[in-house]
């Protein structure tokens, strides 16, 4: 059996209609919600500094660079480690990290077009919402020891008459600070530094000659220099408390 359509040129103009309705909305669904954001790339650091001894922290001019991405708008941010937005600085190199204590946060760049929320000192970077695209972090690693407090003493001996001088065990009270790495030292009045014991109780103080000498506890980070017997405290240098 043979089927024949016939169609009018009204039923045409409806055909032609429906199929450029329908390739419309096909073109508008491919095209929604893309986002055309293209992120930068951060080259420099990780940056590392000693904080709230009062001497600015800032890194120096020029020492990220900026391959940019592509967006409308774009900026800076810094966030802390868990992804909370620091701050929106200009550039990097305006911040002083002094004031911030310890931790690690991040340098970013985020291009990002029109509608972004949630872009505000304060809030999460896992909280925005729009089109946008963030650069590879920038750590920065911002150290603060903090002291240690001694309580115990002051001791008194008389030395030099072959009879060993030596602090009694527990009779320092340590309360430690914090910093990566810590220990005792034992200084001359002058601070020249006399020895580096693993307690104040193992130092035999009877071949010391007369004089006063005094045992400290020093908290510090890596890189610490000076910290050797013979040298004096007022050149140590690094970041300690």
């Amino acid at each position: 059996m043979k089927l024949t359509l016939q169609f009018n040129q009204t039923t045409q103009w409806t055909i032609k209609l429906f199929l450029f309705i329908i390739t419309t909305i096909t073109l508008s669904t491919t095209s929604f919600g893309q986002c055309t954001a293209e992120a930068a790339t951060l080259t420099g650091g990780p940056f590392e500094f000693c904080v709230g001894d009062g001497v600015a922290d800032m890194i120096p001019a020029g020492s990220i660079t900026l391959t940019p991405g592509s967006s409308t708008n774009s900026g800076w941010l810094i966030t802390e480690e868990d992804g909370t937005i620091a701050g929106l600085p200009p550039m990097p190199s305006v911040v002083d990290f002094d004031g911030a204590g310890n931790g690690t946060c991040q340098v970013w760049y985020i291009n990002y077009e029109d509608g972004l929320t949630g872009l505000t000192a304060g809030s999460n970077v896992a909280d925005l919402m729009g089109c946008f695209e963030l650069s590879n972090p920038i750590d920065v690693v911002r150290n603060q020891p903090e002291a240690a407090v001694l309580a115990g003493g002051p001791f008194e001996f008389c030395v030099g008459d072959g009879v060993a001088d030596m602090i009694p065990a527990g009779s320092i009270t340590l309360t430690p600070g914090s910093s990566t790495s810590s220990g005792w030292l034992i200084t001359e009045e002058d601070g020249t530094i006399a020895g580096l014991p693993p307690m104040p109780s193992v130092v035999d103080f009877d071949g010391a000659g007369n004089g006063t000498c005094q045992v400290w506890y020093i908290n510090y980070e890596d890189g610490l220099n000076g910290l050797t017997p013979g040298s004096n405290v007022a050149d140590l240098t690094g970041c300690f408390q």
